[in-house]
């Protein structure tokens, strides 16, 4: 597969995890600014190409070879090592959350017991993990066209435009300070979604004489703006089926009887893919039973604590410190 299409598919397929495509995400950033969401979706749907694009060049440019060399070049000798420390516990705590959000799904999908769809998400994981490399280009090169065709089936039956319009014609929604708040939310949610997986996009830019892998990234930044607009949308014609749902999109495609069956598969892969991605970094040189061991230890971290609990502490916290790499980022593009 050319590598423009690797790293787009990649790069949505590690944004696209539990969080997107159960809808929590866009519920949690998002469902509490109504209309005024709207501009800072598409914002954020720009600062996600842009920042793709900028950390792939940064490395082409700049001949870097390895995450660590990009941490250091655009934080500096102690900060850089710091941040990439702090990193790779948020990308242990991550997996946690995914393990967690494959049991939920599990749970509500199958109504079977708790600790059953951990245990196949492990497994999962750890077959991945034997080539990581080539099994995150693969399972995303399935997975995202498929998630893709579910998720706007799903919002084209579950749009309702006088709701919207309802919205539309209330002028709480219209405040100055509201977007404003809405900006900065959408920001963190960048901040976040980027730092966790942008170890995922430097080896493509690591020996690369053209810019080809950039324009992938951006690529993929663009269609995630797309899918954050629709998708708010379909949230925002029935925000109280949102606000109460752990997963607002499964919720909805039971409302709808749209394809739940092959929706849910294709949430559980979304899952898979984005637990791969966060750990793709921290076990890719260690020995399988390292990797047993980090898994085991991140199911029982996950089998105590619910889904819900564990995205709405962890995300927004991570989001702070993640403005750091993303002005670094911006400073390092434009001045280097």
């Amino acid at each position: 597969m050319p590598i423009f299409f690797q790293v787009c598919f990649c790069y949505l397929g590690a944004l696209i995890g539990a969080g997107f495509a159960s809808g929590k995400e866009i519920q949690l950033f998002f469902g509490r600014f109504s209309i005024a969401a709207y501009p800072s979706l598409l914002f954020a749907g720009l600062l996600f190409a842009f920042f793709a694009y900028a950390a792939i060049e940064i490395v082409r440019k700049h001949n870097l070879s390895s995450s660590t060399e990009f941490f250091i070049f655009c934080l500096g000798k102690r900060l850089g090592p710091f941040l990439l420390h702090f990193l790779q516990v948020f990308l242990f705590f991550s997996v946690t959350v995914m393990i967690a959000a494959g049991d939920s799904l599990y749970q509500i999908f199958f109504l079977g017991r708790p600790g059953v769809g951990g245990i196949l998400l492990c497994c999962c994981l750890y077959l991945f993990l034997i080539r990581p490399q080539k099994g995150m280009v693969m399972i995303n090169t399935i997975l995202v066209p498929v998630l893709l065709v579910m998720l706007f089936s799903l919002w084209h039956k579950s749009i309702d435009f006088q709701v919207i319009n309802q919205c539309w014609q209330s002028a709480d929604c219209f405040t100055i300070g509201n977007y404003l708040v809405a900006l900065f939310w959408s920001l963190l949610y960048v901040s976040y979604n980027f730092f966790g997986i942008s170890t995922i996009l430097i080896p493509f830019g690591i020996g690369s004489r053209k810019k080809t892998p950039a324009y992938g990234g951006f690529l993929a930044g663009i269609l995630l703006g797309a899918l954050l607009f629709f998708g708010a949308l379909a949230l925002l014609s029935d925000p109280i089926l949102a606000e109460g749902s752990p997963m607002p999109f499964l919720a909805l495609a039971m409302k709808q009887g749209v394809g739940i069956v092959f929706y849910g598969v294709a949430l559980f892969a979304a899952i898979v893919t984005t637990a791969l991605a966060n750990s793709f970094t921290l076990l890719q040189n260690i020995a399988p039973l390292g990797r047993i061991l980090f898994l085991t230890v991140a199911f029982l971290i996950a089998y105590r604590w619910d889904f819900s609990g564990l995205v709405s502490f962890l995300y927004p916290f991570t989001g702070l410190l993640g403005l750091l790499l993303i002005f670094a980022i911006c400073y390092r593009f434009f001045t280097s």
